[in-house]
């Protein structure tokens, strides 16, 4: 009796971490500001929901679940940052995972076009669940929340992970405090090692280097591949009692036990095959000065079935596709046309705005006075003329008080500086947080006094300044 009850309880935590691992680090965009949140007041103008949308469920006996990345803070409501679309096929012990980008333009249902992340915020995962269903046109049949704290439980109730690290991995960032007082500090060394819940999480995060979130995703991917392939071990039965309450704090699912007890019992071979990934596309677009990624809903789709189901789908699914995408379109002309409108009439109404700013420099956190006259522009006041200035926050971690004196230069290359902070803590990094996808217009102009500037795409419409530059240590060595 107590072989068989050790033996299901084993298949049922095979279910609960095989739900936790497709989606566990997917959700956590790192050095990104969080969206919204559940018990915000909904400041959106509702509009009338749409017509039912035409979804299909995927072929033969497969499950799909969407899996929700909720952050919780402080005993704040949870958040998500990301979604994923796991599809499990019992036949072929196929698990298929499908990253949507947080960014992505879609309609959600009672609230029009919106950001998909913002549909947790309007209507928890009842509303998200339609809003991706509409988006990639198929059924989804369960939800899945996880927790971000809860995760670092799980790789800690196992025992950690094990990882080969290619190249030693350095981050600081003294101001992000969502992890902590101190700031975020990752420093990982290369090499095989066992990783604990908080170097692990560390390890995904990372894309502060070449690849940017090409290496994130590939690191995030070998996380979530080490993790299955501990989780398979018959070792893990000894590890219930650390299990149990990791995963009731991690997991949250419409799944009953019974439910999680049959896809233990018909996916545990699935933990030691090939995970199949992918993601959605989109071309970046800025609508009334808010990013977004818009998809073709065609291409999207043919991506989340042959991801999804691993062959291509039927010309029916294509054609729904097609009509769906000509909706889409057409609602995003009138998007852009009223934005455009609206800017055209703010335009129209505006008065002469001021050429001076800057002053003296304020104290940690202040604004900027104004008055200061700018210094000449290098490459010409007319062409100087025709460049929107880009607001900044400087952000001086160097340690030596040269925040003021690289303000300078800013202004001299055309941006307003809205503000100076000096770090208490030092770095070695100089970084460009961009909130308002302004890489192409604004790096050339930066890496002239900041060659050794790295570039971190975060958009934010929320963001005070369209850019915050940290000044680290490697300035000082120019």
């Amino acid at each position: 009796m107590l072989a068989e009850r050790r033996t299901w309880l084993g298949w049922l935590l095979v279910g609960l971490v095989l739900l936790t691992v497709v989606g566990g680090f997917a959700f956590y965009r790192p050095f990104q500001a969080s969206p919204a949140m559940i018990g915000e007041e909904d400041t959106t103008t509702p509009t009338d929901p749409p017509p039912p949308a035409v979804v299909e469920p995927l072929p033969g006996k497969r499950q799909t679940f969407l899996v929700m990345g909720v952050d919780i803070i402080d005993n704040e409501v949870g958040r998500t940052d990301s979604m994923v679309v796991v599809s499990f096929d019992p036949k072929e012990q196929r698990l298929a995972m499908l990253s949507i980008p947080r960014d992505t333009w879609a309609l959600i249902p009672g609230h029009g076009y919106d950001k998909i992340n913002h549909a947790y915020a309007y209507g928890g995962h009842t509303l998200t669940i339609d809003t991706v269903e509409r988006l990639l046109g198929i059924d989804i049949d369960h939800y899945v929340t996880v927790s971000f704290d809860g995760f670092k439980q799980v790789i800690d109730a196992l025992g950690g992970v094990e990882i080969d690290v290619e190249k030693r991995l350095y981050y600081e960032d003294p101001v992000d405090w969502r992890s902590g007082e101190d700031g975020l500090l990752i420093d990982i060394q290369p090499g095989l090692q066992s990783m604990d819940g908080e170097t692990a999480l560390g390890y995904a995060r990372f894309r502060a280097d070449a690849e940017g979130d090409i290496g994130r995703m590939r690191r995030q991917q070998q996380v979530i591949r080490a993790l299955m392939k501990k989780a398979a071990t018959p070792a893990m039965l000894t590890r219930v009692p650390q299990l149990i309450p990791a995963l009731a704090s991690t997991v949250g699912t419409d799944l009953s036990v019974a439910e999680m007890v049959r896809l233990a019992t018909g996916g545990r071979a699935a933990l030691g095959n090939p995970l199949v990934t992918g993601s959605l596309g989109g071309d970046g677009r800025l609508i009334d000065g808010v990013f977004y990624l818009v998809s073709d809903l065609v291409e999207s789709r043919r991506v989340a079935y042959e991801v999804l189901v691993g062959t291509p789908p039927d010309s029916a699914f294509l054609e729904q596709a097609a009509e769906d995408q000509a909706t889409y379109r057409s609602a995003l002309d009138s998007a852009i046309a009223q934005a455009e409108e609206v800017a055209d009439q703010a335009d129209a109404e505006a008065e002469p705005a001021s050429t001076g700013e800057g002053g003296a420099e304020g104290g940690e956190g202040e604004s900027e006075g104004e008055g200061e006259a700018p210094a000449a522009d290098p490459k010409g006041e007319a062409e100087q003329e025709q460049v929107e200035p880009i607001t900044v926050a400087v952000i001086d971690a160097t340690g030596k008080g040269i925040g003021r004196d690289y303000a300078k230069l800013l202004r001299a290359l055309g941006f307003r500086v809205a503000s100076i902070v000096r770090s208490p803590k030092v770095v070695d990094q100089s970084l460009v947080f961009d909130h308002a996808d302004l890489q192409a217009e604004a790096e050339p102009r930066l890496t002239g006094i900041i060659p050794t500037l790295i570039w971190v795409p975060e958009p934010n419409p929320r963001a005070d300044q369209a850019l915050e530059i940290l000044l680290g240590t490697d300035i000082l060595e120019q």
